[in-house]
């Protein structure tokens, strides 16, 4: 099997980019658990894809406003 091995570097670039996967973020969040209402959760989700993401600066802007954060 390792006979068959083939160098990433000799790949075609795109398969490159495909193999290598998502690259490492430069600020990592934390896994939590957090119980919101079903309508927060419905309009956040309904906004698309990166919905949790908003959330996390929603909550963010909202310490950022009461000069908690920063």
């Amino acid at each position: 099997m390792a006979e068959a091995a083939v160098r990433l570097e000799a790949l075609p670039e795109g398969l490159q980019r495909k193999l290598r996967g998502r690259p490492r973020a430069a600020v990592t969040k934390q896994r939590t658990t957090l119980r919101l209402s079903r309508e927060i959760l419905e309009h956040f989700r309904a906004t698309g894809p990166g919905w949790q993401t908003r959330i996390d600066h929603a909550l963010m802007d909202w310490l950022e406003g009461r000069g908690r954060l920063g």
